[in-house]
């Protein structure tokens, strides 16, 4: 028999405070009921000048709702999940219920890497990850309503790196992205011992922005309990021209959200979390 469903999402709480954010930012707000979990925007901890639309603050969100999915899967139980089930509450960004019935396997058997860091953006190469890998990564993308293009062409590698330079220095003349968190990636080395790859979705808007969250954690997941990290490479995806021309090269139909370099990294603590009690709302 599974825990109770009030245990099942205490815990899932607990894991869903762990994902990866934007700059650390940790944009949520997540209401425990005896029935349901309710995720919620902060938008107190938006970055307003780098992200003015949201995109990234929902995408942190969608990585959070990831990882509660993952809990209650580990303790037994499906998730039904209502996805910005409120017009009216643009900020509710996902309501998650316990169901009795059979879990799903390949969620619970992530559970043991999300307390893990999966994200480290100064992750060495770490050589071209096999196929069978990168099929099942995209698989897992596909699994949560997102694509993922791997980058291997060394023409579009090229063009990864001079957009992503182009982009850095629209940034660096923008005295507002100067007031907030660089990221310093157009030195960083993308060359051929590393493995680029490109989280797109099928439309644009915050239904698929929180959706691109759930499966690049499903992505930083897998590819953690198999040993690798992944850096995110932001800046061309955040400047609106250089965005236009990595989808019209490596999308087409789709759109960039974000790009991942795998690599290695040695072991790096877990990133400071909120007090608990300033993020965790009891309904």
């Amino acid at each position: 028999m599974p825990i109770s469903p009030r245990t099942a999402l205490e815990r899932a709480v607990d894991l869903a405070l762990l994902g990866p954010s934007v700059h650390d930012t940790q944009p949520w707000l997540l209401e425990l009921r005896s029935d349901r979990l309710l995720l919620r925007a902060d938008r107190s901890r938006q970055l307003t000048a780098m992200d003015p639309t949201g995109r990234k603050l929902v995408r942190s969100v969608g990585a959070a709702l990831f990882d509660a999915r993952v809990a209650l899967a580990a303790d037994g139980w499906g998730a039904d999940v209502g996805r910005l089930p409120d017009p009216a509450d643009p900020d509710l960004l996902a309501v998650v219920r316990p169901v009795a019935g059979e879990p799903d396997r390949e969620l619970a058997a992530l559970a043991p890497a999300v307390p893990r860091r999966g994200t480290d953006r100064r992750a060495s190469p770490g050589g071209q990850v096999p196929d069978d890998v990168l099929r099942g990564l995209t698989a897992g993308a596909a699994a949560e309503g997102a694509v993922l293009v791997p980058v291997l062409r060394e023409t579009h590698r090229r063009l990864v790196a001079r957009l992503t330079q182009q982009a850095d220095r629209v940034q660096n003349a923008d005295a507002d992205h100067r007031a907030e968190p660089r990221h310093g990636e157009a030195d960083m080395d993308s060359g051929p011992d590393s493995t680029l790859v490109l989280l797109a979705t099928r439309s644009d808007e915050p239904l698929a922005w929180l959706e691109s969250g759930e499966a690049m954690q499903r992505v930083l997941r897998e590819l953690t309990a198999l040993g690798w990290t992944a850096g995110p490479l932001t800046q061309a995806v955040e400047v609106p021209v250089t965005r236009m021309q990595l989808r019209s090269a490596l999308t087409w139909d789709a759109h960039p959200q974000l790009l991942l370099r795998i690599g290695h990294a040695g072991t790096t603590p877990p990133t400071p979390r909120r007090p608990r009690a300033d993020v965790v709302l009891a309904g």
